[in-house]
């Protein structure tokens, strides 16, 4: 389907193309991994905004790992926060 809809497009003048019209839908490719790092215990609550936008946004689908480098130690408890 999407192999026709990509052909049916070619045929179409720049005018009548809308966005919509050329929106694909996104397919993963090789395995892969999500990294980032923390700069302390003070960027917990940033980081935790920044993966849950991360998860729903984008990883929803493709289910990468995330891996969370650190700066300085964390205590279990905002491990789990962070996982969460």
């Amino acid at each position: 389907e999407s192999r026709q809809k990509i052909v049916s497009l070619a045929a179409i003048s720049a005018d009548e193309t809308t966005s919509t019209d050329l929106i694909r839908d996104f397919e993963p490719g090789l395995p892969a991994v999500i990294a980032t790092k923390m700069q302390g215990n003070s960027t917990l609550l940033q980081v935790e905004q920044s993966l849950c936008l991360l998860k729903y946004a984008y990883n929803d689908r493709v289910n990468y790992d995330i891996v969370v480098f650190t700066a300085t130690d964390i205590t279990g408890e905002e491990i789990k926060r962070i996982q969460a």
